[in-house]
């Protein structure tokens, strides 16, 4: 994200006008930044306790010879409208 917010900064390319930018994590620097930049808020911890969960089914699961079904977990998220798009 900041690479390309600091090329478009050096070469005169206005944000969001000539380009667009878009982030992912809602990480602190998207709020510090000008203009701010529009980011997607993810539940990091939610993410890191399911992909615990489900990796510690598979390795139950293959201890006892079986193979767990592929499963989708839905982690919810939320758009951060801001200044950048």
């Amino acid at each position: 994200m900041s690479i390309v917010y600091d090329h478009s900064r050096r070469h005169a390319q206005s944000v969001p006008g000539r380009i667009a930018i878009a982030g992912f994590g809602d990480f602190e620097v998207a709020r510090a930044c000008h203009p701010r930049i529009t980011t997607v808020a993810v539940d990091c911890m939610g993410i890191g306790t399911a992909a615990g969960e489900l990796l510690l089914r598979v390795i139950d699961g293959m201890r006892d010879g079986d193979r767990p079904p592929a499963e989708t977990v839905l982690i919810p998220f939320r758009v951060e409208q801001r200044e950048s798009s």
